[in-house]
This record gives structure tokens, C-alpha cells and sequence, in this order.
């Protein structure tokens, strides 16, 4: 099975485990987090559990 395949599934339930920058341990490109976090709402919006990891 791909990856391709499963694009198509709902993500009610699922469960995803967010690092974010880890309070800035790890550097990214401005935008990128945000860009991240906004992404991940959508994914939330959709019945997703985001659990954010500190």
C-alpha cells in the first residue's frame, strides 16, 4: 500500500503528535511553523486529535 492510497480517508480520530519547534530546540524557516500549526487546525476542523508535546 502507498501512501497516495490513504489520502482519501477520513481523519476523524486520528490521533497526530505535534513537537512544534520544541520550545526552540529545533530552528525552522520563518512561515514554517505557522504554516504547520495552520495545517494542522484544518486536520483538528476535521475530527482530528492533535496532541501537542512539550
Amino acid at each position: 500500500e502507498s501512501f497516495a492510497d490513504r489520502l482519501d480517508r477520513p481523519v476523524r480520530g486520528l490521533r497526530i503528535g505535534w513537537l512544534a519547534d520544541w520550545g526552540g530546540a529545533y530552528a525552522m524557516e520563518p512561515g514554517i511553523l505557522e504554516t504547520c500549526e495552520d495545517a494542522l487546525r484544518v486536520l483538528e476542523e476535521q475530527g482530528a486529535i492533535v496532541e501537542r508535546v512539550e
